[in-house]
């Protein structure tokens, strides 16, 4: 777990935010998937937006197609 709450902007949260996750993600590609779970719906199209992902959230419309591509790996 990280602690970001020493961060005084929201931009560099978010900076520093994108930036750990892409790493996570360079560490399993090819054996494994990322889900990144947040509070805000907003701040999830943010982060999935910078990283050229889907967003996926309980009641969306078409979830069941973003669903499946995230399962046989598609973005």
């Amino acid at each position: 777990m990280v602690d970001i709450s020493e961060f005084g902007r929201k931009a560099e949260k978010e900076k520093f935010i994108i930036a750990l996750i892409k790493k996570k993600v360079r560490d399993i590609e090819g054996v494994g998937k990322v889900v990144v779970y947040y509070n805000l719906m907003e701040k999830v199209e943010i982060i999935a937006g910078a990283l050229g992902y889907n967003t996926f959230y309980y009641n969306m419309v078409g979830k069941k197609v973003i669903l499946d591509d995230f399962r046989i790996g598609k973005r």
